[in-house]
């Protein structure tokens, strides 16, 4: 019993999340185009600078818009990653 409460009193707590996830509908392959679009507009900065964007922006979304599946668009603009610190 002591060395339980000694050790909730020092230990350091441990938060949980609580989540629910829902299934969403299916997507076409052109509105995963659209969405992944839309994504590297609003970040464009990530791709290239804004005197770039003609050189390198324009031509990485026209590879998007003409590829022919999800993977391709994966290899183009890069997997999105997330690093716990």
């Amino acid at each position: 019993m002591l060395l339980w409460l000694v050790s909730a009193v020092l230990s350091t707590p441990q938060s949980r999340i609580e989540q629910e996830l829902e299934p969403l509908p299916p997507l076409s392959l052109d509105e995963i185009k659209a969405r992944a679009i839309a994504a590297v507009e609003l970040t464009s900065e990530y791709y290239c600078a804004e005197d770039e964007r003609e050189e390198i922006l324009v031509p990485l979304l026209d590879q998007v818009r003409v590829a022919s599946n999800v993977a391709q668009i994966h290899e183009l603009l890069g997997l999105d990653s997330f690093m716990g610190y």
